[in-house]
Formats: C-alpha cells, sequence, structure tokens
C-alpha cells in the first residue's frame, strides 16, 4: 500500500531541498543597458541585410521559415560580481507587432539562446551567430507590454568564467507566426539587463521561468510548468538512420529486409505491443479456456523492388530461434492489409483481419533459416502494383506450442529473396541457405548456449570467434606498457588531468588524464566480503581486507583492468598511492523517485510506479542541483574517476506516453508529469485530443522528450559542479537499443553513451551504427554484459543460475570463450571505448536477498568462497592484453587488394518530409583520368528538417595516392556533387 505523505511534509521536504540565505542583504538593482542590438530576418531579399541602425529590433517565426527573425543583443557584464547577485533579466519595450485578436494564439514565448558574439552593423541571417543552449524564457500576450526574460543562473555562470560581454539571440523555435517589435537602443526605452543584488532571490529552478518555488502544485501551476519547459525542450524528434534495405546479389537476385514485424498476444496481454522485441511469436491452442495464451505473428515486405514485374521465385525466410522441443510443424500464412497496423501500435485488440490463405511454412529446429514460397502471391501483387505484402502466422493445427522466430530488431531478421527477376513464376527454387561466416577468413569455433537467460533449456552450437579464430593476427604474449590509468604509454595525446574520449584517425578512444589511449576494461560491483560465506573465504584466502584490495589490484592489471564501480573508496584507501580507476552514479532521477516515495523494485534496474519518471518536476533540478553540490564536488578534483552515470537503467519503454498521459492527476506526485505529456500531446493533436490520437510517431518522440528533459537538467548540474569529468548517462538498456529519439537526446548532453547491451551473443554492427548516427557521432561504452556456466553450480550449493539476463552456458572456458567473442565485436567497429563485466563475484545463494536479479548465479570471476574461475580469467586476460594491437589489425585490415577508406558529409533535409540519400564516389586514376570504379553507399533515412551523417566505403584500393574521388550525394530526384566529403577512417 502506497504510504501516504500529508502536503505539509511534502512541502518540507521539498522546501529542506533548496537552497538557504540565512544572510540576507539589501535589495538593490543594476541597470545594465546592451550596448549593441539588432535583428536579421530570412528571405531572398532580406537574408543578406543588416538592420543594425533600426529603431526597432523584430522577432517572428514564419510557418514557411521564409520570414524568419531572430533579435541579438549583447551586454557588457565586466561590473558585475556573482556574490548575493538574486536574479538578472532582459527587459524588453514591445512597441507593436500582430495582435491576438483571432485568438489562434493566447500567449508567444519568446526563447532566448546563448550565442557566439556579433557585430551589429555587420551580421545579417546569412552570417548570422552560433546558437547555444536555451538560457531563459519569456512571453508577450498583448501589443504593449515589457517582456521580462530571466537569464539568472546563465549570467552568474558566466560571471565566474570571468566573461567580459555576453550575447543573447532570441528566437522561437516553435513557429507560432506572431511578429513582435521591441524598441531598439536607439530609441528612448533601450532594451536592458535588469540585476538584482541582495533580498530574497526569486525562487525559481536554473533557467526556468516561473517555474519551481515553493507553493503547494495546482493544476494552474503545473500547466505553467509543462507549457515552460515544452518551449525550453531540445528534442528534434526526428533523426537520420543508416539503413541496409536491399542487397543486389545480381541482376536476377535480391534480398530485402523486412519493413515491420511484431506479434500480438490475447489475455491480459490484448493492449501490449511487442514491436521492439527481438522475436515474434506464433502459438494457437484448441482449447477455449486456453485461448487467453494465443499469439500471432504479423509480417510486412517491400516489394516495389520488383518493378511490377514477375519472379522465377519469392521466398520469405526467417530464423527459427526457438522451438520447445516440438517436431515440424506447418504454420499457415494469411494475407493482411499492410495499410491498417504498424510494428509500434500493433496489439491484440487492434490488429487487421485475415484475410486468404497465401502460403505454408515448416518449422524446423531452432538455429537456422526456414523458408515459404510466396511466389504466385508476390507476382499478383507485384504486377497489381503493389508496394507492401503483409501477412499474419498461424498455428492452424492449435498443437500449444511456442514458435519463436528472430524479429527485425535481432541479429538474425526476416528477410524476402527475390529469385530470377523478370522470369517465368516457379523457375526458381528455394536458394541454398549460405553461412555469411564462411568466407571471411576467420576460424570460428562453435560453443553451446541456450541463446536465454534460462536453465534447462536447448543447447545450440553458436559460431563464436576468438582470439584464435584471427588466424593472420599474431598475439602478444607481454603485458602492455601502460600508465597507473591503463593507457598506452607509447602514444602520447593532450594530458588534461583527468579521462576524456576522442576520436583519432576514425576510431574512438578514451584518453586516461596523462593523454595516453586505452580501451577501458572493467568491473561492476568490486565489493568486500557481506555474507557470512564470503567473509569466511576472504578470511580463508587473503586473511584480511586489505590483503585481498591488494592482491585484486594486482590481478586487474594483469589482466589489463582499469576500472571499477562498487567499494571503490574503501578499496582504494587500502592501495594507498596505487589507486584504481572508478566509476560513480549521482542516482538523480532515481534519488528523487526515492525521495518521493515513486520507485518500485524490479530486479537491478529502476522501476517507477506506474512507469511514470518526475523528470518534469520543477523541483527535481532543485533536489539534483542539491545534490551534486555536496557529491559532485567532492570528486570534481579526482583524476581517478572516469565519469558520472546519472543513474541504471531507468524506464525506456514506448509505452511511456501513455503511461504519462492516462496517470492519476489528482496525486501531486504525479500531477506535473500528466499536464507536462498533455500539455506537449495537445500541441501536436489540438485541445480535443484523446488517447486514441496517439501514433507510433508520437509514441517514439515523447521517449525524446522525456530523456532531453532528464539528460538536460543532470548535464548542467554535473557541469556546474564538475567540468572536469565525463557524464556518462543512465546506462541504457532493453527497448532504448532501438530509440532513436533517446540516443538523438542523449547525443546532446553526453560525453558518452552507456548501455547495459544483454540479449545477443555478438554485438550487433546495425546497433552500433545506429547508436552511432542517432546520436550525432557519439561513441558508446558497454556497461554491462556477461555469461552464467553451469559447472559453477555443482560446486555451490544452491547455484541454479535462475536469475539474472546473461546467457546460459555449459563451462567457465565457454564463458570466456563468449566474452573474446563479445569484445573483439567491439574492437572491431571502432565506436565503442569500453567494455564494463557484470560482475566481479558470484551470488551467494545463502545470503540476504533483495534483489530478484541477483540471488543464485555465476556472474563474477570469484565464487563465495574466494575461489577464483580461472579458465575465464585466462580468456579475458589474453584477449585485454592484445586490445591494442587488435585495434591496429582492425583498422588495416585489408581487403583483397588494398585497404578501406570511409568518406563522410554531413546532410542537411531542409524539407518537411522524410528524404532518403546515397552517397555515391566514382574512383579516377591520377594518371590516365580513367573511370576506375564507381561505389553506391547505403540509403540514409533523414527526417524532415534534421541532419545526419552519411557515410560511403570504398574497398579495394591500395594507396589513394594514385587515384582521385569525386563525390556525388543522391537524394531521390538529383546527383550532386559533394565538395565537404572527407575520409575519416
Amino acid at each position: 500500500m502506497k504510504k501516504v505523505v500529508s502536503l505539509l511534509v511534502v512541502i518540507s521536504m521539498i522546501l529542506s531541498i533548496l537552497p538557504t540565505y540565512a544572510n540576507e542583504v539589501e535589495e538593490s538593482h543594476i541597470k545594465l543597458l546592451a550596448i549593441a542590438d539588432t535583428y536579421t530576418q530570412r528571405g531572398e531579399d532580406y537574408s543578406d541585410k543588416n538592420f543594425g541602425s533600426e529603431k526597432l529590433i523584430v522577432f517572428k517565426a514564419s510557418e514557411s521559415n521564409s520570414v524568419d527573425r531572430r533579435v541579438y543583443l549583447k551586454f557588457d557584464i565586466s561590473s558585475l560580481t556573482a556574490d548575493n547577485l538574486s536574479n538578472a533579466k532582459i527587459m524588453l519595450e514591445r512597441v507593436g507587432g500582430e495582435s491576438f485578436t483571432d485568438n489562434k494564439v493566447k500567449e508567444v514565448p519568446v526563447r532566448a539562446f546563448a550565442c557566439s558574439d556579433f557585430n551589429e552593423y555587420e551580421i545579417t541571417h546569412l552570417k548570422g551567430a552560433v546558437l547555444g543552449n536555451v538560457i531563459g524564457v519569456g512571453y508577450s500576450t498583448k501589443m504593449k507590454e515589457t517582456v521580462s526574460i530571466d537569464i539568472t543562473e546563465y549570467v552568474k555562470e558566466e560571471i565566474k568564467k570571468g566573461t567580459k560581454q555576453i550575447s543573447v539571440c532570441l528566437y522561437d523555435r516553435f513557429l507560432t507566426n506572431r511578429r513582435i517589435d521591441f524598441a531598439s537602443r536607439e530609441t528612448d526605452t533601450p532594451p536592458y539587463l535588469d540585476v538584482k543584488y541582495g533580498g530574497t532571490p526569486d525562487p525559481i529552478a536554473p533557467f526556468d521561468d516561473g517555474v519551481g518555488g515553493t507553493e503547494a502544485p495546482t493544476v494552474e501551476n503545473a500547466i505553467k510548468n509543462a507549457k515552460t519547459l515544452l518551449n525550453k525542450s531540445n528534442a528534434t524528434y526526428l533523426s537520420g538512420t543508416k539503413v541496409k534495405e536491399i542487397e543486389r546479389i545480381s541482376d536476377k537476385e535480391i534480398h530485402v529486409l523486412i519493413s515491420e514485424d511484431s506479434f500480438v498476444r490475447a489475455g491480459t496481454y490484448a493492449d501490449t505491443n511487442y514491436g521492439e522485441d527481438l522475436y515474434t511469436i506464433t502459438k494457437n491452442n484448441k482449447s477455449e479456456k486456453k485461448g487467453i495464451y494465443h499469439r500471432t505473428s504479423f509480417y510486412k515486405f517491400d516489394i516495389s523492388a520488383l518493378n511490377k514485374n514477375h519472379v522465377g521465385g519469392a521466398f520469405v525466410k526467417i530464423y527459427m530461434d526457438s522451438d520447445e522441443g516440438s517436431a515440424p510443424n506447418n504454420l499457415s500464412a494469411y494475407e493482411v492489409d499492410p495499410n491498417l497496423w504498424n510494428e509500434k501500435t500493433l496489439t491484440w485488440n487492434n490488429q487487421p483481419q485475415q484475410g486468404e490463405f497465401i502460403g505454408n511454412l515448416m518449422t524446423s529446429e531452432a538455429g537456422k533459416y526456414i523458408y515459404m514460397d510466396l511466389t504466385d502471391y508476390v507476382n499478383k501483387k507485384s504486377v497489381e502494383g503493389q508496394k507492401y505484402i503483409s501477412f499474419m502466422l498461424l498455428d492452424d493445427a492449435k498443437l500449444d506450442k511456442n514458435y519463436q522466430f528472430a524479429s527485425k530488431e535481432s541479429i538474425n531478421p526476416p528477410k524476402i529473396v527475390f529469385m530470377g527477376i523478370g522470369d517465368e513464376p516457379h523457375s526458381a527454387s528455394i536458394p541454398e541457405e549460405k553461412d555469411e561466416t564462411e568466407n571471411d577468413g576467420y576460424a570460428y569455433i562453435d560453443v553451446e548456449t541456450t541463446l536465454s537467460s534460462s536453465p534447462g533449456k536447448k543447447y545450440y552450437p553458436t559460431k563464436t570467434r576468438v582470439l584464435s579464430s584471427l588466424t593472420d593476427y599474431t598475439p602478444v604474449t607481454e603485458q602492455p606498457k601502460v600508465s597507473k590509468y591503463g593507457g598506452l604509454l607509447s602514444v602520447q595525446h593532450e594530458a588534461t588531468g583527468f579521462f576524456r574520449c576522442e576520436e583519432i584517425d576514425g576510431r574512438w578512444w578514451m584518453i586516461d588524464p596523462l593523454g595516453h589511449p586505452l580501451f577501458t576494461f572493467a568491473f561492476n560491483s568490486v565489493s568486500f566480503a557481506s555474507t557470512e560465506k564470503e567473509k569466511a573465504g576472504l578470511k580463508e584466502k587473503f586473511g584480511t581486507e586489505e590483503n585481498w584490495a591488494k592482491e585484486t589490484k594486482k590481478l586487474f592489471e594483469e589482466m589489463n583492468v582499469y576500472g571499477m564501480t562498487g567499494s571503490k573508496d574503501k578499496f582504494n584507501e587500502y592501495l594507498g598511492e596505487n589507486k584504481m580507476p572508478y566509476f560513480q552514479s549521482l542516482s538523480s532521477i532515481s534519488g528523487y523517485g526515492k525521495l518521493k516515495d515513486m520507485i518500485t523494485s524490479s530486479g537491478g534496474s529502476t522501476s517507477f510506479r506506474y512507469n511514470v519518471m518526475p523528470v518534469f518536476d520543477p523541483q527535481f533540478e532543485a533536489y539534483v542541483d542539491k545534490k551534486a553540490s555536496k557529491e559532485v564536488t567532492a570528486r570534481k578534483d579526482d583524476p581517478y574517476l572516469i565519469g558520472w552515470f546519472a543513474d541504471n537503467e531507468i524506464p525506456v519503454t514506448l509505452e511511456l506516453l501513455e503511461s504519462y498521459l492516462t496517470v492519476d492527476p489528482s496525486n501531486e506526485d504525479y500531477m506535473y508529469s500528466y499536464h507536462a505529456a498533455w500539455e506537449w500531446f495537445k500541441q501536436r493533436h489540438g485541445d480535443d485530443a484523446t488517447i486514441e490520437d496517439i501514433t507510433a510517431k508520437d509514441k517514439e518522440d515523447f521517449r525524446e522528450y522525456v530523456f532531453d528533459r532528464y539528460y538536460g537538467v543532470v548535464s548542467n548540474v554535473i557541469r556546474k559542479y564538475d567540468p572536469n569529468h565525463m557524464y556518462m548517462g543512465s546506462r541504457l538498456n532493453g527497448t532504448a537499443r532501438t530509440s532513436s529519439g533517446i540516443f538523438a537526446a542523449a547525443g546532446r548532453y553526453l560525453d558518452c553513451i552507456t548501455f547495459n547491451y544483454y540479449g545477443t551473443w555478438t554485438p550487433r554492427v546495425t546497433d552500433m551504427e545506429n547508436w552511432y548516427n542517432w546520436s550525432g557521432g557519439k561513441p558508446f561504452f558497454v556497461t554491462e554484459q556477461y555469461t552464467k556456466g553451469m559447472d559453477a553450480c555443482e560446486k555451490t550449493p544452491g547455484l541454479t543460475n535462475e536469475s539474472g539476463a546473461g546467457w546460459i552456458v555449459k563451462t567457465q572456458e565457454d564463458r570466456g570463450n563468449f566474452y573474446q567473442n563479445y569484445v573483439l565485436g567491439l574492437l572491431e567497429y571502432g565506436t565503442c571505448i569500453g567494455f564494463k563485466w557484470y560482475k566481479y563475484s558470484d551470488n551467494d545463494p545463502d545470503g540476504p536477498q533483495t534483489d530478484v536479479s541477483n540471488l543464485n548465479s555465476n556472474k563474477g570471476i570469484i565464487d563465495r568462497d574466494y575461489d577464483y574461475h580461472y579458465p575465464l580469467i585466462e580468456k579475458m586476460k589474453e584477449l585485454n592484453n592484445n586490445v591494442f594491437g587488435l585495434t591496429e589489425y582492425f583498422d588495416n585490415k585489408n581487403n583483397v587488394g588494398g585497404q578501406s577508406f570511409i568518406y563522410k558529409t554531413d546532410v542537411k533535409n531542409d524539407d518537411e518530409v522524410k528524404k532518403e540519400y546515397y552517397m555515391i564516389l566514382s574512383v579516377f586514376d591520377k594518371n590516365t583520368n580513367n573511370l576506375v570504379k564507381t561505389v553506391v553507399g547505403d540509403k540514409y533515412v533523414v527526417g524532415a528538417k534534421n541532419h545526419v551523417n552519411v557515410t560511403c566505403k570504398i574497398d579495394d584500393i591500395s594507396d589513394l595516392d594514385n587515384y582521385y574521388v569525386k563525390a556525388y550525394l543522391w537524394n531521390g530526384s538529383s546527383l550532386n556533387p559533394i565538395a565537404d566529403a572527407k575520409i575519416v577512417k
């Protein structure tokens, strides 16, 4: 039962975390006139025109962007001090513009952005200043008034930096299409900065005008807060995605990746969407009582590549993920209208109607692709000019068995194969399944795993790449010579005194405080013995805690491990000068949630009641600020701190929007969240919007809106108290893997994105590519992954490997082989800067159990008796000590005949609709000017008014000194040369 806290108690708790002002100073005001002001205007006749001498400074954002006006202001703050500064507000006199008589607009937000310096007599739209973050917002509601914009916190921070002048741009991104005329400094009522010293500061959260305070939550305050945050948001709601949808094997054979897939489930899950799951499931039974367990898979394929042609054969290939050990069975495919469902909104209750039978899919044992012949159906739809085909998959025999298939989000997505394009129907047979790794030059081994976290399931031999698989690589046997932080001593970059990350020659690296590069290997939960069995084991093996800490640090160094979480302070206290680098969590939204009694327990993740995080609560920022002023400040000068986590595994589900829209608004803890969601939603769908209006895009966009607020608040606070260390996010997990919105928000604020990356044997290249593109080119760090060996259960009574997300293998050597395979995948791609194994020690089944994900499993490199799992440790050590040679190996690995070169350019889509782009590279011989080859890159889908880095790779070129390259961009209608394409790798 939820604890009821009285309103007075809640208010007193909130008041306790706000700053106090014991010695109030007498109030005084300083009026700083603008030393420069002007505006710029977009449009054919105005983009290059300067308005620096005008008596008006005009603010406007047009729906067409054609007559956009931005106001620029400059103030001299060299005479100000931060001590006792209470408020600093931009004051502007509105003297005209467009009225509100049409009632379409009640108020116009005027948002202030920090911007680069400008000359008021030279600046134009084409030569505008560079905008930074939002620093304040004001509102205009009538023709004649004074508009104020609070920028107190920004002014304070700039004073502390020693800034003499600040430049500000007023710009409305929400295109309210209302012109506002302000008086310029050429008039009697010029703009000025109203600076107040002493008195009682306005009780507002940093950068929030009218947000916060100590007043009790009311609907009016919640709506006002929601509107303010809506205008502050930096969310773009659009991101570019690299998509390799079509693979042309020849003129006669094309493989097309599935467009959408999902499954639906009856019973209590009838309103649940499974569009982001790694699998689809079909299950039917004859019992009416058991009908609540029905599951139906849905698939949608794009057949437009056929251009209305016949094919000799059209075969859907689907990977059999799990078969429950059942005998083969013929599943039936039935046509459904592709326009009546999408994977992000499909549920049992809204599924489209079953159509005609179109084919059979014979199941098999798990672990391989199976095929379904849809030649007749595809030919019919192709000739009709259909773009998509769509079907549901049912078990008409109703055997009550789970048939689980790999989905689009998995490492083995469904595809449709077109054979004999233009040939007579049925002139082609089902293609022979090829092993895509067969000719890649690696000597794989098979490791048996259940491909799941649950023991007792069937084992499948799984191709695994280990160090010895790299037959053309010679492993080193000696440890690399590294700094005390783990960086390679033979390579020197800029030394800043703290850990950071940097892209160097196309690869991302962690850079240690001394300027040496490293790929950080680390362990989670390196903690002191806590249970009776653990304490006895530690005493028997090491004698004292101090000896254990020193011996463990020695082992870590032998394993090239230079990172940890857990009992780092006590651990490092024992180590003296030989400290261990570590990570630190601020527990921001999780801490605030606990204060408000909004957290529920659910494994190692942070779960919130009703799936609602109070990031829109005006006191959230004040709470984090108060917490950081102590915790962050205390560590800001520690060179052994690698970086800050905000939290761990907070809610990322696609259903966040519905959760916020349906939470009880009469509960004061959720009032701000409820109204924040509804104001956001009504802005899109109007004041009469209902839950039924939610679209798939709304769901994804709201995730970005939530995380933009969350990451932005924590980033501002951490950087306020610690400008030295990296901000590494919230250790994302689960369905965040496929969220362009969450990664876009993360990319705006984080130095490095952290992810607890489970559910795969080998890192997916498509995941790593998407994360990099969605985040705008940020590196990532895998902060959790592991496997569980069943052999450990034979030694430790009660150890069953039932808890936790790691997959099941048979032995400790298998765990080591998994480790090598997984890390090799991370090293090969080049955007990952570290890997943290979960965790240092196994669970003690006899210990006190508070976390259901940590009950009884083999997770560590040591058991509860402090006996080491040496086969795992040796595999880890072997791989880790080769990390520098392996990065060089992967970076320099040649294709047949030469090197690979990747070209990159930033593509901007200024249209109102998303567009598809390809980079095309033409390679010419420098001596003859003859065309050597033309390369077409992968397709990139770029959202309206958005941009993304587009790349294209050239293989088989021995040396570019003998060639020159011309780059072009195809935008769907025209081919244009690219002047700024550059080699990144």
